[in-house]
């Protein structure tokens, strides 16, 4: 009798630890819910006002105090980042962004549509180009770096000028692109993309 007294004393013992060691400490956490107001990308023209529309952070419902970081030049054409940033009652940081483009395409520009899939020469890798606004591009693969998931916007500057403006990329990487030249006769382009995890050599892409 003794015996089995003694093990249910240590049994208690045992829960009543483990109760203590994890006393104060949460098992689950809701983390920040963003909800932005108005698109992720913005554009603006040069010289427009740029009114942030905002971002509302919630957890379980309740409204968090959200905090946002970031400039935008309206007279410098560029691609801009502002980001916002929420903690919950958890103390723990949640973040989201949104990207305002500032450019003005040339009418001769304006009306053209450069989307489509650009082969590398020297491997075949595709960057692939979307229209998002005149003179607009989401780039994917800019560099046509197999397995890499970099996207970037460019601007399609002038007939012969396709460039990728200085800007925080989706992977967090500070990109831009230098020697910019396009040939609209062969659909021929070539830039090196300025990257810490790119090489400096140009890299030519033609469309397929």
């Amino acid at each position: 009798m003794k015996r089995y007294f003694n093990i249910l004393a240590a049994f208690v013992f045992l829960l009543a630890s483990c109760e203590k060691d994890t006393e104060g400490v949460s098992k689950e956490t809701a983390f920040a819910n963003f909800e932005m107001t108005g698109d992720p990308i913005l554009f603006l023209k040069p010289g427009a006002t740029f009114t942030d529309p905002g971002v509302k952070a919630t957890e379980s419902g309740a409204n968090l105090e959200v905090k946002s970081t970031g400039t935008v030049n309206t007279s410098v054409a560029g691609v801009y980042q502002i980001n916002y940033a929420a903690v919950n009652s958890d103390g723990y940081p949640g973040t989201t962004s949104r990207q305002v483009v500032v450019f003005e395409a040339t009418p001769e520009v304006a009306s053209l549509d450069l989307s489509g899939s650009y082969a590398r020469n020297t491997n075949g890798s595709l960057a692939v180009f979307t229209k998002i606004a005149p003179g607009v591009y989401s780039v994917s693969n800019p560099g046509g770096a197999p397995g890499t998931n970099l996207v970037v916007i460019a601007f399609h500057r002038t007939p012969t000028t396709v460039a990728i403006p200085q800007q925080v990329s989706n992977d967090g990487s500070v990109t831009s692109s230098t020697g910019n030249t396009f040939n609209p006769a062969t659909n021929t382009l070539v830039w090196t993309i300025i990257n810490p995890g790119y090489g400096t050599a140009a890299r030519t892409f033609t469309k397929r």
